[in-house]
C-alpha cells in the first residue's frame, strides 16, 4: 500500500532519500531499530532525533511531515 505513495513522493522530493528495508531479510537491523510493527516509517533530518510513525499513512500525512518538519 505504501510503496506507490513513497515512489511518487521520492520523485517529487528528489533531494530526500527514501529507503525500504525488508525486515524478514534484515532481522538484525529491524531489531536494532526496535521495529515491532510493519510498516514503520522513520523521518530523519540531519542529526536530529527521527520522527517515527507506525502504520499506513496517507500521502497527505507523509507530505505534511516532509513539508512541515523535514524541509523547514
Amino acid at each position: 500500500v505504501l510503496t506507490p505513495i513513497l515512489e511518487k513522493l521520492s520523485n517529487k522530493y528528489n533531494t530526500i532519500n527514501f529507503y525500504s528495508v525488508d525486515v524478514d531479510e534484515e532481522y538484525d537491523l529491524a531489531s536494532q531499530l526496535n521495529i515491532r510493527s510493519i510498516p514503520t516509517l522513520f523521518f530523519c533530518k540531519n542529526n536530529s532525533e527521527p520522527i517515527t510513525k507506525i502504520g499506513v499513512l496517507s500521502e497527505k500525512s507523509i507530505t505534511d511531515i516532509i513539508e512541515n518538519q523535514l524541509l523547514k
